[in-house]
């Protein structure tokens, strides 16, 4: 599992792979995700996590460049309902200025909970850096029907073998 934790006074943030399952009648699906949760550090600690698709981690990645070099805010927003109940969890990249000085931060709240994680520029970046790398790694899906039949075996049996070849090439002088 690739992860990173990047820590501030009083929180922090950490950027991981994770795997989505799902079932449905008999049948499973697991998928790659990047996981994003940030928390408090002392007695009354506290975190809130955020699970992106790939794309959306590749996102955080143009999110992190733009609000490094612009001034502003960037987010994402995810809303789903569980158990009948709506839930809103919002990750934000921003910029900020008060009283002469400015830095940068990584929010992630969900409903009432929010946890603001100030970071330098260079962590910025390199969060969304890690990002961009886990979006790519994380593009996987696995699908297992109510047989145990898998997409695994269904590639076996359906592409066929790849047959290489080697070329002369001629290289200029």
């Amino acid at each position: 599992m690739k992860t990173i934790t990047l820590y501030s006074k009083k929180a922090g943030i950490q950027v991981t792979t994770a795997t989505k399952q799902s079932e449905k009648n008999g049948a499973s699906q697991k998928e790659g995700r990047i996981a994003i949760r940030a928390f408090t550090l002392g007695e009354n600690s506290n975190s809130v996590t955020m699970m992106l698709n790939p794309a959306e981690g590749f996102k955080v990645s143009r999110m992190a460049a733009s609000v490094a070099s612009q001034s502003g805010s960037r987010k994402i927003t995810h809303k789903f309902t569980k158990d009948g109940k709506e839930t809103t969890s919002i990750l934000k990249l921003e910029k900020w200025e008060r009283n002469g000085k400015s830095g940068f931060a990584i929010c992630v709240s969900r409903d009432d909970t929010s946890i603001n994680v100030p970071l330098d520029v260079d962590n910025l970046l390199y969060v969304g850096e890690f990002c961009r790398s886990l979006s790519t790694e994380q593009a996987w899906q696995q699908y297992k029907s109510g047989d145990e039949t898998s997409t695994e075996e269904y590639a076996e049996e359906e592409v066929p073998e790849t047959v290489h070849e080697e070329e002369d090439v001629e290289v200029p002088a």
